[in-house]
Parts: structure tokens; sequence; C-alpha cells
């Protein structure tokens, strides 16, 4: 019925990023959800977009640093 929303552990694997991450870029504001009850659920298409907002031009001498993530580059 809504195969549009993902659950944390799909999105978690599909961006390659620990559960812990993807919680905090959540709490953050970072990435949308919505909440069912106990449940936290991801439309697609935000995840995409927030994919999308990620990518770096390669001819440019730069990387992305997301904020908070644990990860630095």
């Amino acid at each position: 019925m809504h195969t549009d929303l993902l659950s944390e552990q799909e999105v978690s694997q599909q961006l390659g990023v620990p559960l812990s991450t993807l919680r905090w870029w959540r709490s953050q504001g970072r990435l949308g959800f919505i909440k069912l009850g106990r449940h936290v659920r991801f439309r697609r298409e935000e995840v995409e977009r927030f994919v999308a907002e990620g990518e770096v031009d390669e001819g440019r001498n730069h990387s992305r640093h997301i904020k908070g993530s644990g990860e630095d580059r």
C-alpha cells in the first residue's frame, strides 16, 4: 500500500550509514520523516531529495561534510 514509505532500516541500508547517523539527521531536521504510531517512516522522494542535495560537483576542489554525522571528510 505505502511502497513510497521506507523504514529506518531500509534508508540506513540504502544510504550506507548507521541508524544512529540517520536518527541524528532526523533529530536535526535534515531529513523529513513520518511517525505512524511508534514507527518512523521516510518518504522515498524525501530521501532522494536529501541525497541530491548532497551531491558535489567533482570539478570543484571540495567535499561535503555532513555536520553531526561523525564522519570527517
